[in-house]
């Protein structure tokens, strides 16, 4: 455990020395996370590309979150979210994504799946990070690579999570996809191959 860069809280970091890592925040109540997540990313020096929601932007701080690497991501998901972001992280091959699936500090039902589905394409492995408000501590676990069966996947982050920690737990969704979603194993199949050509054209630069 170390000291932090955020006053009064501690740090404990199992990430090791990955250069690319997919970071997923949880759980995500207030807009202090995200401090707390920027904090994380200069603690380890890492270039991320964060994704933040669509209305975070409005006036100054929209340029602002920009400047640090963060990207908006629409309301209603936005089609082709998940390609654009493929593309970003086959071009910066040390650029890691981080993202707090919920989607947004309100009380959300399920997790989205986007990270999932980009880790299960990529085999990027994903470093799940808990913020503990009463123990004033950030915590990055040792990183996994997805199994690629969504029930193994979540059961496994459900272990090191625990929402009781949150700013505020009332807000803390669960961890769980929506209960009608089900990989769509053709778009996974195109997607892998488009992130494989994506790839192969960088290295060859």
């Amino acid at each position: 455990m170390s000291r932090f860069l955020v006053p009064g809280w501690k740090f404990i970091d199992r990430s090791g020395p990955t250069k690319q890592l997919i970071v997923v925040g949880y759980p995500h109540t207030a807009r202090w996370d995200f401090v707390l997540a920027q904090a994380t990313r200069l603690r380890k020096r890492r270039d991320m590309l964060s994704l933040l929601a669509e209305p975070e932007f409005r006036g100054i701080r929209g340029a602002a979150f920009r400047a640090i690497g963060c990207m908006p991501v629409p309301v209603d998901r936005g089609l082709g979210l998940v390609d654009q972001v493929l593309q970003i992280l086959a071009r910066k091959t040390e650029t890691s994504l981080g993202i707090c699936p919920e989607g947004g500090i309100e009380w959300k039902p399920e997790w989205r799946t986007g990270y999932w589905v980009i880790g299960v394409i990529t085999k990027i492995p994903v470093c799940y990070v808990s913020f503990d408000y009463p123990q004033r501590l950030v915590v990055l676990h040792e990183p996994v690579t997805l199994t690629g069966d969504p029930e193994a996947d979540l059961a496994y982050a459900r272990t090191l999570y625990n929402p009781a920690t949150a700013m505020r737990p009332q807000e803390a969704g669960e961890i769980a996809f929506a209960p009608t979603w089900r990989p769509d194993l053709a778009r996974l199949a195109q997607q892998r191959e488009a992130w494989a050509f994506a790839k192969r054209s960088t290295s060859g630069n």
